[in-house]
């Protein structure tokens, strides 16, 4: 027997002195497995969406602009600047009810019976905890660069301007999929279960 062989015979002698010493443990680790991928799949798409929206809208500032600074107030037909007062107090409405929805969502969803649905409750919980950080990061960003305008007309660049939109559009794309991706668990387990003639299907609420 080769050195090799040898090695191998003895990694697999431990694994099954293992396996019989902590079954539960073994047993953990294979159905965790699963469910780590859903994770970090829902990592990637949180983070992947953040990405092309920010290369995008800031490419398209620099082409509409030739690459000077935008602006958070705009001349109106008149040629008179409009007041950005307005609409940042709609902007951050908008993205205060976001956070506070997908907040409590984060609390809601675990405690409920939607939590039977396992990948998919893994799933929406990691985009709605990116939805938050996304609201969260886009308002105080939003006022932070607001009042460096006020200061600098030249200061906000279109690196700024694309990360706004994509973290606006982020946090609104993270709560939008992660209630699609409940509602088709939802869905397929109604298609699919198991109901007794007669009797419709239970929600899981």
């Amino acid at each position: 027997m080769t050195q090799d062989e040898l090695k191998l015979q003895t990694t697999k002698a431990y694994a099954a002195l293992r396996y019989r010493l902590y079954p539960q443990n073994a047993l953990s680790i294979r159905a965790d497995a699963p469910a780590m991928k859903t994770v970090i799949f829902a990592l990637l798409t949180g983070l992947g969406v953040l990405v092309p929206i920010w290369w995008f809208v800031r490419m398209d500032a620099i082409k509409a602009w030739h690459g000077l600074p935008a602006t958070f107030t705009p001349p109106d037909s008149a040629g008179k600047p409009v007041p950005f007062e307005h609409r940042h107090e709609r902007y951050l409405k908008i993205a205060e009810i976001m956070m506070t929805l997908a907040s409590a969502s984060l609390v809601f969803i675990p405690s409920s019976r939607l939590s039977v649905y396992r990948h998919a409750c893994a799933f929406a919980l990691v985009l709605l905890g990116f939805c938050v950080l996304y609201s969260v990061l886009f308002m105080a960003l939003l006022t932070y660069f607001y009042e460096r305008f006020l200061y600098n007309d030249q200061s906000y660049l279109p690196w700024k301007y694309g990360l706004l939109h994509a973290l606006g559009f982020g946090a609104l794309f993270c709560f939008a999929l992660a209630y699609l991706v409940l509602a088709g668990g939802v869905a397929n387990s109604v298609i699919y279960a198991d109901v007794p003639a007669g009797r419709p299907p239970a929600l899981p609420f």
